[in-house]
């Protein structure tokens, strides 16, 4: 199912806010963030996303992201159990870990650039 983040207050693994109108494609509904999505049809997302494009090298399996507890604190993790940006909350942990295997490459490389 394809979302569109409508209102503020979700938040990347760097502690910086999702901009309004982004597209993410999700395995089920996100609930943890009630009332700042919206589902909408595949067709409704614009052509080109800010012209950025997750990309994967296919000589080479794909890297794979989950967001796991490490104490207290929420984290995403690649495949090869490392950490990558910011502490998350429990919510959106687990809304990331909603998100398509693409949408997730496409999170982590936008929002843990430095």
């Amino acid at each position: 199912m394809r979302i569109k983040i409508t209102a503020g207050g979700i938040f990347d693994g760097e502690g910086k806010e999702v901009p309004v109108g982004s597209y993410f494609t999700v395995k089920e509904e996100p609930t943890g963030w009630a009332g700042r999505y919206e589902i909408v049809a595949d067709e409704a997302e614009p052509k080109a996303k800010g012209g950025k494009k997750a990309v994967t090298n296919p000589a080479k399996d794909p890297i794979a992201y989950e967001a796991k507890a490490k104490g207290e604190e929420w984290f995403i993790f690649d495949t090869d159990g490392k950490e990558q940006g910011a502490a998350l909350s429990e919510a959106d942990a687990t809304a990331f870990n909603g998100l398509s295997d693409e949408d997730k490459a496409a999170f982590v490389v936008e929002h843990t650039k430095g």
